[in-house]
């Protein structure tokens, strides 16, 4: 009863409810349910409710609400599973935060959730069907090193977008600084992104995450695929022409980290070599032309190595759906973590899925380059 109560008015957004709404409701009930006293009224059930169990509690002069709403949202996720609709939630709700905890409320009481989460995981492959979209999700799938693990490996294709959003991040300082002037660009130099922070913070997570973590962490949109955005804004202070050795020096432990770990395909020992080369350079400044060349440098060291085709490399570092989609992999996880049962085989199907772009994306090949300033 109290579910027919609680759903439909959260689909339509309303937490309140007046008193002759609910009695109605429950008079509905207690008439077509067999079972139910005939000589109880709507009134008097609402009452007890009220009175008695504290479900529904008084807010003001006649509203109503649920006593708290994680309470609406469990009778939500109820009415979906006794109704068996459990496929119009998630074509209406799965990318909606709203719904975030009925999903999760869901995953526990379905008793074997595998279903379910197979139905999230087709709903992910929906949003990767733009092919914008599909070619970032597939360049992450090549780049990152498979292991035995399917739920690791999904891993390693959520990090490869981050190093990817991150090298988005340095190009548009870098194209940002080319459409100055010459007079310009000393001023500009001063305003460049602290990307410093930013790496040691890439460079941590890619030993902590990428190599032992699972996909949560790195899928956690308000901590770590945030931060990368958060770097494109700006992620602290500002830094001169002057401490670009020290940049290339952080540049190159990240890179090491990466060459040691295997987590992403990646030509690291080439890229160590042009980093060094790069540093010595960068000793040798004598003009914000001179900066600007080594930071052109730098973005060009990065896409070699990642081999990081054209298209990409013109690429903002926003994507419509991305972060979408990586809130909807994460609201996986906070299902299997909250479902009562689940076979290891669907799970471990459902992650060699994650992070995948439909086959029928045709990705552009690595040869193509941008041009060398």
């Amino acid at each position: 009863m109290l579910a027919e109560i609680a759903a439909p008015a959260f689909r339509e957004g309303r937490y309140f409810f007046s008193r002759q709404e609910l009695a109605e409701v429950v008079a509905k009930f207690l008439q077509e349910e067999m079972k139910a006293p005939r000589m109880l009224s709507g009134d008097q059930v609402l009452d007890a409710i009220e009175v008695q169990q504290g479900l529904i509690v008084q807010r003001a002069h006649d509203r109503f609400s649920f006593s708290h709403l994680t309470l609406q949202e469990y009778l939500t996720a109820v009415w979906f599973e006794q109704n068996g609709k459990i496929d119009v939630l998630v074509g209406q709700g799965l990318k909606d935060e709203r719904w975030r905890e009925v999903f999760v409320l869901l995953a526990g009481l379905v008793g074997k959730a595998d279903s379910l989460l197979n139905q999230m995981a087709k709903g992910a492959e929906r949003i990767v069907a733009e092919p914008a979209l599909g070619r970032i999700i597939r360049w992450a799938s090549g780049r990152a090193v498979g292991v035995d693990d399917e739920m690791r490996t999904a891993a390693r294709r959520a990090y490869a977008i981050v190093v990817l959003r991150d090298y988005a991040a340095l190009s548009a300082v870098v194209d940002a600084l080319e459409r100055e002037t010459v007079v310009d660009r000393a001023r500009s130099l001063m305003r460049i992104v602290d990307r410093e922070r930013l790496y040691d913070r890439l460079r941590a997570r890619s030993l902590v995450f990428g190599l032992d973590g699972g996909l949560q962490e790195l899928l956690d949109t308000d901590s770590f695929v945030g931060c990368i955005v958060a770097g494109e804004k700006g992620f602290g202070d500002v830094v001169d022409s002057l401490r670009l050795p020290g940049y290339v020096d952080r540049m190159l432990a990240f890179f090491n980290a990466q060459g040691q770990g295997g987590v992403l395909c990646g030509k690291w020992g080439w890229a160590a070599s042009e980093l060094r080369m790069l540093k010595a350079k960068a000793l040798a400044i004598a003009s914000p032309s001179d900066a600007l060349m080594v930071w052109g440098s730098f973005r060009d060291v990065y896409a070699d190595v990642l081999e990081i085709p054209g298209e990409l490399r013109e690429w903002s570092g926003e994507q419509s759906g991305l972060d979408e989609y990586f809130y909807v992999c994460r609201l996986i996880l906070e299902c299997r973590d909250s479902a009562a049962s689940l076979s290891r085989a669907s799970w471990d199907e459902i992650c060699g899925r994650l992070l995948i772009a439909p086959q029928r994306l045709v990705t552009t090949t690595s040869s193509d380059r941008r041009p060398r300033k």
